[in-house]
């Protein structure tokens, strides 16, 4: 999968997908268009991934000391911190069997696989992710609500609309 030799193969840990366009390229920002997602992560696995992709940089860069490295991590207005990727491809999207899935809507349970690709142009620097597969467990179809809507504490007492209770375990 990797062809840097600085490049380094991953598979994220299972999150909450965000935002994602995955069978159709989202052209908002770029005429051509990107097939993209977020992917939220407890702040453990959040945590762990900003290493991974600091020591990805460290290893590639062992003599650039910068503080200021670009990650493909982000953190929304409400705290909760998300892997960012993208693809000029239509990643391949399947199930835990292997089975083609479309139709993938935010907060549905998902993981991405793809290269972590360090990189160093004067002031920009950091690393960035080739996107290559997404793995579903929870699908969420497109249109039925975000990952705030969807998702609930198992304490919770809340009502769960029929809409909520059509989304499909893989």
């Amino acid at each position: 999968m990797a062809k840097n030799p600085n490049d380094v193969a991953f598979v994220s840990p299972f999150g909450i997908a965000r935002y994602p366009h995955l069978d159709v390229a989202d052209t908002r920002f770029d005429e051509e268009g990107k097939f993209k997602l977020g992917v939220i992560l407890d702040a453990e696995d959040a945590d762990a991934f900003e290493a991974l992709c600091l020591k990805v940089f460290a290893e590639a860069f062992p003599k650039n000391k910068s503080k200021n490295v670009n990650i493909p991590l982000k953190e929304d207005d409400d705290g909760n911190r998300y892997i960012v990727a993208s693809s000029k491809y239509r990643p391949k999207v399947y199930n835990g069997k292997k089975a083609p899935v479309e139709g993938v809507g935010g907060g549905s349970k998902l993981r991405i696989a793809g290269v972590l690709h360090p990189y160093d142009k004067g002031a920009n620097k950091g690393v960035t992710i080739y996107l290559y597969d997404v793995q579903v467990t929870k699908l969420i179809a497109s249109g039925q609500g975000g990952a705030m809507d969807v998702v609930a504490d198992e304490d919770d007492d809340t009502e769960v609309s029929q809409d909520e209770q059509d989304s499909i375990d893989i």
